[in-house]
């Protein structure tokens, strides 16, 4: 969605200033592309530097812009003002893959209100005066297509999206709730948004950028985290509703980051929690639009329309106070209104993916060890002659006490420069250092294994170049369902990032992928409760305060006696006055103490299936309490006949939810047919 700025600086209103905002024409990647346009531009390649010699010299009553974004791309020269991309193309965009990005790349510009023209370096080099006479009828026959246009029947027709979006000075915002439109009261920016420094006015000034400053020493992590702190301030200027053209204050706030979406967001207080709770802080009006909907399906109508708390759902409402919207539930009123915004212009439906980085790192001991040690805090890496590292014995796989991996535990894990191998710390000083403690999560190899089965016995390179071209990728991969998203992937990945360092021969790792399903097992689960004292319960139930120091004290005393009930299935209903009356027998709390403990949160806890007695639900006590001996302490709620049901469920089978059944067992009894039936 595109919302049009009402006011800038004074003075800047116009401007065609190098200060304005109309060749501001970069995509969600600005801030990732800008240093490298930078370096293209202060390092061109001897077309691009002739050419631009030309176009700076020949006067063409046109300004060019040379390594300039344009949504997410760096086209070599453009002219703004007619919208005219040149691009020179060297051998490499001869090649088949290159001329199909080229051509997703051009129609991206076109789309956008460009038009693209190519030329190859030979045409540059040998004959320049027929480039620039072609370049000279572009912009000439775009001169008269303005003229046209401007003088046509219907002068005031809607502005091309890239006008809408950068030329009258639109915030290009990415919502998945379109349909909140009506609810926006103001407009959150990115303090490193570039629109920030133009937009804001003299009087707020100051106090924008000394908040930017501040903010700067945070990082994107630290601001993710931090859902306590509201911070942000009021920019001076003003952006137009798209419906409404009633003006929406623009604000900044560290809560939005510049590289989530366009860095922009559309603040609907009524219908998020950290617009909600940044509009209360800030005195910002709160418009309701949303009209929850009663079990049996009417519509709640609340005497005003005051609201305490953000209503985050996407079900279970109709709109209110939404114009064109009202009593739409969220996908009637999503493709109503995204019809509307493309309708006049001002927005349109786009579907964004997006992947997160799996975090490449382990705290345990198992895994491939990162061949990294560190030499005064910088890291180095081992040589490759040196590698394969091996993990190194420990005494225990647990963290070390005060919090690092498990490696931390090793003794003989230090990189010795001197001998080139593993030893105990260093003989001297700067010889060297400790190796990283981490290790790669499981998915490292698995990410690129199928490689390593070409040429397993290999011990001086993961695959030869040789084995590679004689098998080429998998012809057929057979895998589980959860196969489908995560492994494949980030298989497909790793196996395009290996062809592009020349390792892998082919573009994709797998010819053809079968999903075969999974192989589920009968779980059993027991309910659990833990005992737990909460102050803030305690307060909101009694309107008494307890210190934090009262609530760790009571807490430790309940943990030491009982650590946690097990319930019977069938003793749900009446397990609270059973478990009052053991804590109340129990412990020397008051009544309202007891009453807080037990709020009845239980919890389904996977037991292992080896544990029931035969083929039935009921939980073997004996052997519960020898898998788990630390579990001496445990009460448990059973039936009349001092038994315990647990719940059973069919889902995968996995040793995480206990279900697992040995298939040699089955081998055994039943024979490897029935196994693989």
């Amino acid at each position: 969605i595109s919302f049009p700025i009402l006011s800038f600086p004074k003075g800047e209103e116009k401007s065609e200033s190098k200060n304005s905002h109309g060749y501001m024409t970069g995509g969600n990647n600005s801030h990732i592309l800008l240093n490298h346009a930078q370096e293209m531009r202060a390092n061109p390649t001897e077309f691009e530097k002739l050419l631009w010699e030309q176009l700076r010299n020949k006067n063409l009553d046109d300004k060019f812009r040379q390594q300039h974004l344009i949504d997410d791309f760096i086209v070599d020269f453009v002219c703004l003002s007619k919208k005219l991309i040149i691009e020179v193309d060297g051998e490499y965009h001869n090649s088949e893959e290159q001329i199909e990005l080229d051509l997703i790349r051009t129609n991206v510009l076109n789309n956008l209100g460009y038009k693209v023209i190519r030329f190859t370096n030979e045409e540059v080099k040998f004959d320049i005066s027929k480039v620039l006479e072609k370049i000279k009828t572009e912009l000439y026959s775009t001169q008269i297509s303005d003229f046209k246009n401007s003088t046509s029947s219907n002068p005031d027709s809607a502005p091309s999206p890239l006008e809408s979006r950068w030329l009258s000075g639109g915030v290009r915002i990415f919502t998945t709730r379109p349909d909140t439109i009506f609810g926006v009261t103001f407009m959150t920016l990115a303090p490193e948004h570039e629109l920030v420094s133009q937009i804001t006015t003299n009087e707020q000034k100051a106090e924008v950028e000394a908040y930017i400053e501040s903010t700067a020493k945070r990082s994107e992590r630290e601001r993710m985290a931090d859902v306590k702190t509201i911070s942000g301030v009021f920019t001076g200027a003003y952006a137009e509703h798209p419906f409404t053209k009633e003006p929406i204050p623009i604000w900044i706030g560290d809560y939005v980051l510049a590289g989530y979406g366009t860095g922009a967001v559309m603040a609907v207080p009524c219908g998020d929690e950290r617009d909600y709770a940044f509009a209360n802080h800030f005195n910002i009006p709160i418009k309701n639009i949303f009209s929850p909907l009663t079990p049996k399906g009417g519509i709640e109508t609340p005497e005003n329309d005051d609201i305490k708390e953000a209503f985050i759902l996407k079900d279970g409402f109709v709109l209110k106070n939404s114009d064109f919207l009202n009593g739409l539930g969220y996908k009637e009123a999503t493709k109503k209104v995204i019809y509307e915004f493309e309708k006049i212009n001002q927005g349109s439906g786009k579907t964004n993916y997006r992947l997160r980085d799996a975090v490449f790192s382990r705290q345990r001991y198992w895994g491939e060890p990162f061949p990294v040690y560190y030499k005064n805090g910088i890291p180095h890496m081992i040589p490759t002659e040196c590698l394969p590292i091996k993990l190194p014995d420990v005494e225990k796989y647990l963290p070390t006490e005060d919090g690092q991996p498990p490696l931390g535990n090793a003794i003989e894990w230090y990189w010795n420069e001197e001998t080139r191998s593993i030893t105990a710390p260093p003989p001297s000083e700067g010889a060297g250092g400790r190796i990283e403690l981490n290790t790669m999560p499981g998915w490292a190899g698995s990410s690129w294994y199928w490689m390593r089965y070409m040429d397993a016995h290999n011990e001086t390179e993961f695959a030869s170049a040789e084995a590679i071209k004689y098998w080429d990728s998998v012809d057929l991969y057979i895998g589980g369902s959860e196969h489908a998203t995560g492994h494949l992937l980030y298989s497909r990945f790793w196996n395009k990032f290996l062809k592009d360092i020349g390792y892998a021969p082919t573009e994709e790792p797998f010819k053809k992928l079968i999903n075969q399903g999974m192989i589920l097992g009968n779980s059993a689960y027991v309910l659990r409760f833990i005992p737990k004292f909460s102050a803030k319960n305690y307060y909101l139930h009694y309107q008494i305060e307890l210190t934090k120091d009262k609530e760790d004290k009571i807490n430790e005393k309940i943990r030491n006696i009982i650590p946690f009930f097990v319930i019977s299935k069938n003793r749900i209903d009446d397990a609270y006055f059973e478990i009052k009356s053991i804590l109340t027998n129990t412990f020397d709390f008051s009544e309202e103490i007891i009453s807080t403990i037990i709020l009845p949160i239980y919890q389904d806890t996977p037991v292992e299936v080896s544990l029931l007695i035969g083929t039935s639900d009921l939980l073997d006590l004996d052997k519960f309490k020898d898998w788990r001996p630390d579990l001496d302490k445990v009460v448990f709620i059973c039936e009349k006949d001092g038994t315990i049901i647990t719940s059973r469920e069919v889902e995968k089978m996995s040793k995480s939810k206990y279900n697992v059944v040995n298939p040699d067992d089955i081998c055994n009894e039943y024979g490897a047919d029935t196994l693989r039936l």
